[in-house]
């Protein structure tokens, strides 16, 4: 589960602090590893709305798309916000949904509409149910979705539940994956997917009444944090769980559905995979052309029957999902952007490009503070990244400041096709 702080709209609208670089990311405008100068201020955005950027989506015409507590922010290519999306570039989520700890999630659909995802709010909980909220390309929400523009399906027997990721399916459905917890004492989180008609209507062909649920034996936690549509419409589901033992690391975790949200049998031990190989969560997949599995941040392979393939074989990338601080290129190399700390209450984002091997890639942005390029301010975290068809690097997050976390954009440059 992607912890998120609670965010609302927050006031006045305030763009383009200037952040201070670390020495190695000084370099010369266009450099790998440089900031670029054209986008914002310096290469970095700040947008007083607080609790940061929670996901975000590159437009063929080279807007950036940001998902926040508050709902959506659209960006022009230079970093002003676009203002005739929305209010002043502002989408406002309507009152029926709240963030709580989950999500946001963003997906574009064909049509140029965008699909917010997360948690709907009761007066009880902040984490009721899982909820998405579809806008126009124009920014209004989009009356014709659900109720008044809000989709909204929640798992029986579970209290706190909510969606960290959302896609639209190649037939229009909307995917929502997160996870669960039960109402029964000491019984762990479950991952979770539900499944909406194109309209915003629960799909009752999906799973039972439109959702579907997954838990994994001797897991004290578990969490689902990416789903993949595969070319033959089986979902593919990738989080973590902490094993029932001692000091055990987490480990990263696949669970795969039949395109009607029944556990795919055929694919690991009854529809699930653990991996050691793949410590921590699984915030990213990709797919080759013949189905094998490949899982990132820690840049682990499986066969599509979902067994570990102790060697990682470079292969393009037909089919991916991006996450929390990772994305797939096609080539199938990679892009991850991290927040490690570099000193006590200082954190840096820091990016990296590697090849398909696992390999540094010799073009990838100059390393900062034993990482890549980072902007150098108290407590900043890197939540997505994404590149560019010419190579540069988006990275959006958050960026903590007197008390509030505006929404934190970079734009990196760097061959990072």
């Amino acid at each position: 589960m992607r912890k998120r702080t609670p965010a609302a709209l927050a006031g006045t609208l305030a763009l383009g602090l200037a952040l201070g670089l670390g020495s190695a990311s000084a370099a010369a405008a266009g450099t790998a590893g440089s900031l670029d100068p054209t986008f914002g201020h310096g290469g970095v955005v700040l947008t007083n709305l607080n609790g940061g950027a929670g996901d975000a989506a590159l437009q063929a015409n080279g807007d950036i798309v940001v998902a926040g507590g508050f709902g959506l922010a659209r960006y022009l290519p230079n970093g002003t916000l676009d203002t005739s999306f929305g209010v002043r570039g502002l989408a406002q989520l309507p009152a029926a949904i709240g963030l709580g700890d989950f999500g946001p999630a963003l997906a574009v659909q064909p049509d140029g509409k965008y699909v917010w995802a997360g948690a709907t709010a009761s007066t009880e909980d902040a984490n009721a149910a899982f909820g998405a909220v579809r806008f126009n390309a124009n920014g209004t929400v989009d009356q014709t979705f659900g109720t008044g523009g809000v989709a909204t399906t929640s798992f029986p027997n579970s209290g706190v539940q909510g969606a960290d990721t959302v896609l639209v399916q190649p037939d229009g459905k909307i995917l929502l994956g997160g996870e669960i917890f039960p109402d029964i004492n000491h019984a762990p989180p479950e991952g979770a997917l539900a499944r909406f008609n194109a309209n915003g209507t629960v799909d009752q062909t999906f799973g039972t009444g439109g959702v579907a649920t997954t838990s994994f034996p001797n897991s004290s936690v578990q969490g689902a944090d990416t789903a993949l549509v595969q070319p033959d419409g089986k979902i593919l589901l990738g989080g973590e769980v902490l094993p029932n033992v001692n000091h055990a690391p987490p480990e990263g975790a696949l669970a795969r559905f039949d395109a009607n949200g029944t556990p795919d049998q055929a694919f690991g031990h009854g529809g699930q995979v653990l991996s050691t190989a793949a410590v921590g969560e699984i915030t990213a997949l990709g797919l080759d052309a013949a189905g094998d599995i490949f899982v990132l941040p820690a840049h682990a392979e499986f066969t599509a029957e979902g067994q570990p393939d102790a060697t990682v074989t470079p292969a393009p990338i037909t089919t991916s999902s991006h996450g929390e601080g990772a994305t797939f290129l096609a080539s199938g190399g990679y892009v991850l952007a991290t927040s490690p700390a570099v000193a006590k209450h200082d954190d840096d984002i820091q990016v990296q490009r590697f090849n398909a091997d696992g390999t540094v890639a010799a073009t990838s942005p100059a390393f900062d503070y034993s990482g890549a390029t980072g902007f150098d301010q108290a407590l900043d975290s890197a939540h997505g990244v994404a590149v560019q068809p010419n190579g540069q690097i988006v990275v959006d997050g958050g960026h903590f400041a007197g008390g509030s976390s505006p929404i934190g954009l970079a734009r990196v440059n760097g061959n990072g096709s």
